[in-house]
């Protein structure tokens, strides 16, 4: 965030198919969830939701989150990205 609002970095806005970037970032972790027995989802699996997101550093973010999310959650249980509309996101 520092460096954005330093301007030393930029957002490129695309539109981007949400879910399916979701599920790409879920599949690097499958391997390590499957060896912690940890259940990796999407919800809705509706693939036509777009949004205007910079892909590369939603991506990141994303990809940020559920590592720390194996991190913390115990054997056995579930790690869950849940979509939904909002007002102050622009969707497609």
């Amino acid at each position: 965030m520092a460096r954005l609002e330093g301007g030393v970095e930029t957002v490129r806005l695309e539109p981007i198919a949400i879910t399916e970037l979701a599920q790409d970032v879920l599949s690097k972790f499958a391997l390590r969830a499957r060896e912690l027995e940890v259940s990796l989802q999407v919800s809705p699996q509706n693939t036509s939701l777009m949004m205007s997101a910079d892909i590369g550093k939603l991506e990141g973010v994303l990809t940020n989150l559920i590592d720390n999310s194996l991190h913390h959650t115990p054997r056995g249980g579930s790690i869950s990205i849940e979509l939904s509309r909002s007002q102050t996101t622009p969707l497609y």
